[in-house]
């Protein structure tokens, strides 16, 4: 979860939770985050699903 309207400079700091343990606030590059489809498209929040580069080289 980060910010709807994300930062201009490149970062986000957002909420990562994988579902399982703790979740954590991470600043991570807005390149890598995109909405996620169950984001309703309101309020000052969206759900983001990350995308980090070293996942897309294995696939």
């Amino acid at each position: 979860m980060g910010p709807r309207i994300l930062p201009t400079d490149g970062w986000a700091e957002v909420w990562i939770d994988s579902g399982s343990g703790f979740g954590y606030v991470r600043r991570v590059p807005t390149d890598q985050l995109a909405l996620a489809p169950l984001d309703d498209g309101e309020g000052e929040n969206a759900i983001y699903r990350l995308h980090l580069a070293s996942a897309a080289a294995r696939d």
